[in-house]
């Protein structure tokens, strides 16, 4: 019984860890997102392009995404 409390405990300190991240990297891709806009807009031909950066916290987004739906389905089992 102690055992099945502890599992559910830290599954669920787990999830909010999960959740957080999430947040944290959703306020990055937007961050991101927008000073790279704002070093679009400064670009003329010939210049090197801006690199990309958001994409990285983005692909953890969507990770984080699917660790939450998979989470959820789990709770539900």
């Amino acid at each position: 019984m102690e055992f099945l409390v502890w599992l559910m405990m830290t599954f669920i300190i787990s999830g909010i860890v999960v959740l957080l991240l999430t947040i944290v990297f959703l306020i990055l891709v937007i961050v991101m997102k927008k000073k790279y806009k704002k070093q679009l807009s400064q670009y003329k031909e010939g210049d090197k392009k801006p690199k990309q950066w958001y994409l990285i916290p983005e692909a953890f987004f969507i990770i984080n995404i699917v660790v939450i739906i998979a989470f959820m389905i789990s709770l539900n089992l």
